[in-house]
């Protein structure tokens, strides 16, 4: 998903920056990044909003597999009240919120530590 959305991003610069380039565009070309930077939250919703993510990133799955959940354990006579199937569903989309966070924030590390390496290996 990051690639597609890269390369989205990348797309969108392009095109960004040949409108810009434009003689009738009534825009300074220091002003293509800050373009970009505000496109990206409508990037990301674009690429998320896709098929493109797995599975166990979907909020529809899990909804579907917590209701199937529900149902077979009614059939062997376990309830829940509706209360504390909202609870249940909020808790996990909760975690789901929180997991390509955690997720990000451990790419971003490996990549700073892996760019520290190659900022302090002396060149040969």
């Amino acid at each position: 998903m990051a690639d597609s959305t890269a390369k989205l991003t990348d797309k969108v610069q392009t095109a960004v920056t040949m409108a810009v380039a434009k003689p009738t565009t009534q825009a300074e070309i220091s002003s293509i990044p800050v373009i970009v930077n505000a496109l990206i939250p409508v990037i990301d919703a674009i690429v998320n909003s896709t098929a493109l993510k797995p599975w166990y990133l979907s909020k529809t799955v899990w909804a579907a597999v917590l209701s199937l959940m529900a149902a077979l354990l009614a059939l062997v006579g376990v309830t829940f009240s509706p209360d504390l199937q909202g609870t249940v569903l909020t808790a996990v989309l909760g975690v789901m919120a929180a997991v390509p966070s955690a997720l990000a924030f451990y790419a971003h590390w490996k990549q700073a530590k892996a760019a520290k390496a190659v900022i302090s290996t002396p060149p040969k």
